[in-house]
């Protein structure tokens, strides 16, 4: 009888284990090891194994493992206590292959721990991004641990033999958590409540916000925007809480608080998988960044706030609205969730994730692998790369001299050309392709660089070796269109390529975000900070200590004075004037040629000089108008790409 060992550490993996853990035991030839650790172990985190004890799972070890804190020094002493609890655990009882999940640091240990004792490793949902979180590098140190790999998507599949691994060692499996779909009796909304002591008169929001790791700085402050926002809605909340992660106990605080003063708030440990599910499919919108928005919600049609780079990369469903951690951004992306339009337009979408068999493949495949020494001994597989002197297909790999990495740009017409200009010049990146929703560019180039078609184009543009983009949209007043495609570029699996043309001068000092673009003969001063996908046209000036949100465009030869701020998608005119210490809000237009002597409020359009109002949207006004900006190329053609 083969031993298989299965690795949990919290209730984020366990749900999704249940399905296997039951095939196993199901299975006359496996026998099941269950080794218990992390948060399961801890009264703070609700205690959890006592519902793997519930479930009748015999635990053959307990890894307890302490987390007085949570701070980045505690994360990784925890790290090297859990090597130890593993090695110790093996050593008492080795199992043959041993199984772990996805991307905490629990995991990961389990796995090093493994690593000198020869025991084979198979892993689940690999070849996964999360690009906003220190999870990332662990889910792909955790493929170069393991011998065999159960992914989620054929995307994913291609990404584990990317990372040099044998093609027989991986198997697209789906997501074993929609195994339970359709198989856990759901509790009607009146038995939810009564057995968690909740009372709603309309559908209530599921809440869940993991601290995002990479940003752990931030957590404070994303987390009082996320709650600011939730300060708009009158539906009742749930709360689940986060899990041992760097200032996870932050967030706790926050939402203790939070609930404290809202009688229409609460919060709970763990739901279960039935109680989860159950409130998944009664709930009106699910808002956070937990993987299980993208994974599991699509299978209830519910819609899904996804806010911040936590998820940045992972593929996701039609049910998934992406915003920025800005209480404004994620207010927008509640009331087009609720909408009754975008319900509709999700009811009947598919989930990319699997069919729900997934455990089946992955036990057959643990019981008929062989387990010798061509299991254990990996041979790292490199990519075929074409010789560069052949015409039919270009090499994957540069020739000396060519920049490392391949750029698509977002939109193409004149804005795109410049930005073309500037790549070329600058030799950051090749510009490899342009995609546009105009059908009439299709076969065109601009500047020798070819425009392939839509937003369809980007899977294939991916798999040419394109690894980042850049928006080429320019805009004149509504920014709108230049952060939608941003998104695109970031759901697409791209990473966001800043590009300072050589003749710009910008301080060693200035924080530029990603995916901005600094034009000719700009100049961005000591101090001064830039968001995600601004533009500071040809000319344009930013003086020290400014402090311009994301999607801003700068038009041509603007000067901003020191300790200028200017919100998030403002535009401020060519030539225009702004004075030291003067606020431009969010969403404001500033006329070419005007002097602004005083702030500005968002949402606002002032004009001449001095600047005056010329006119001032209501306060509903541009949600209306920004509500397509998470709507791809595939559903909106006119006027995105």
């Amino acid at each position: 009888m083969r031993t298989i060992g299965v690795v949990t550490v919290g209730r984020s993996d366990y749900g999704i284990y249940v399905p296997i853990l039951r095939a196993i035991q199901h299975e006359p030839a496996l026998q099941l090891h269950l080794i218990v650790s992390g948060m399961h172990l801890l009264e703070e985190f609700g205690l959890t194994v006592r519902e793997i004890e519930a479930d009748r799972f015999p635990i053959g070890a307990r890894v307890f493992l302490p987390l007085p804190e949570d701070s980045p020094e505690a994360i990784a002493a925890a790290i090297g206590a859990a090597v130890t609890g593993f090695a110790r655990a093996y050593a008492s009882q080795r199992p043959d292959l041993l199984i772990v999940l996805g991307d905490r640091f629990e995991m990961y240990a389990a796995a090093v721990a493994a690593l000198p004792l020869k025991i084979p490793v198979a892993h689940i949902h690999g070849g996964e991004l999360t690009q906003g979180a220190m999870d990332d590098a662990l889910r792909h140190s955790l493929t170069k641990l393991s011998h065999l790999h159960f992914v989620a998507t054929e995307e994913y599949a291609h990404r584990v033999i990317q990372l040099g691994e044998e093609p027989w060692r991986v198997t697209v499996s789906g997501a074993p958590s929609l195994d339970h779909v359709g198989m856990v009796p759901l509790l009607t909304a009146e038995a939810l409540c009564n057995r968690f002591g909740w009372h709603w008169e309309a559908a209530p929001l599921l809440v869940t916000y993991h601290p995002v790791t990479l940003e752990y700085e931030q957590t404070e402050w994303q987390m009082t925007e996320l709650l600011d926002a939730l300060e708009e809605c009158k539906r009742p909340m749930i709360f689940t809480m986060p899990n041992a992660d760097m200032h996870g106990r932050v967030i706790r605080r926050l939402l203790t608080a939070f609930i404290a003063s809202h009688p229409n708030a609460h919060a709970v440990e763990n739901l279960g998988t039935q109680g989860y599910f159950s409130l998944m499919a009664a709930a009106a919108a699910m808002i956070g960044n937990s993987s299980s928005g993208l994974i599991e919600a699509p299978s209830f049609g519910l819609p899904v706030v996804n806010i911040g780079t936590r998820q940045q990369g992972r593929v996701r469903a039609s049910n998934v609205i992406d915003v920025g951690y800005s209480r404004t951004e994620i207010i927008r992306g509640i009331r087009q969730a609720l909408t009754a339009e975008f319900r509709a337009a999700i009811r009947h979408g598919t989930n990319p994730y699997g069919d729900g068999h997934a455990a089946t493949v992955i036990v057959n495949t643990l019981k008929a692998m062989p387990l010798d020494d061509r299991l254990i001994k990996k041979r790292f597989v490199d990519l075929p790369v074409e010789r560069p002197d052949r015409a039919d297909s270009p090499a994957l790999v540069p020739t000396r001299g060519e920049p490392m990495e391949r750029c698509v740009i977002l939109g193409g017409g004149g804005h795109a050309r410049v930005v073309i200009d500037s790549l070329l010049a600058s030799k950051l990146a090749v510009p490899y392709a342009v995609v546009d929703a105009d059908r009439s560019l299709w076969g065109k180039e601009l500047l020798g660089v070819p425009v392939v078609g839509d937003d369809e184009r980007l899977r294939e543009l991916r798999c040419e070796g394109v690894t980042r983009f850049i928006v080429g949209l320019g805009g004149v007043g509504d920014n709108g269109p230049r952060q939608q495609l941003f998104c695109l570029g970031m759901t697409s699996g791209l990473a966001p390529l800043t590009v300072c043309h050589p003749s710009a001068i910008c301080s060693p000092s200035a924080v530029i975000g990603e995916g901005s673009f600094l034009a000719p003969a700009t100049v961005v001063n000591s101090g001064a900070g830039l968001g995600v996908n601004v533009i500071v046209n040809t000319g344009a000036i930013v003086e020290h200590d400014c402090a311009i949100g994301d999607h801003v465009h700068l038009a041509t030869g603007a000067r901003l004075s020191g300790h200028v701020l200017v919100g998030a998608g403002a535009h401020i005119g060519a030539g225009a004037t702004i004075r030291q210490r003067v606020t431009i809000g969010e969403g404001a237009i500033v006329g070419a040629g005007a002097v602004v002597v005083k702030s500005v409020e968002p949402w606002t359009v002032v004009v001449g000089v001095p600047a005056r109002v010329l006119e001032q949207e209501p306060a509903d006004a541009h949600d209306k108008t920004h509500d397509r900006q998470h709507v791809s190329g595939r559903q909106q053609k006119e006027g995105a790409l």
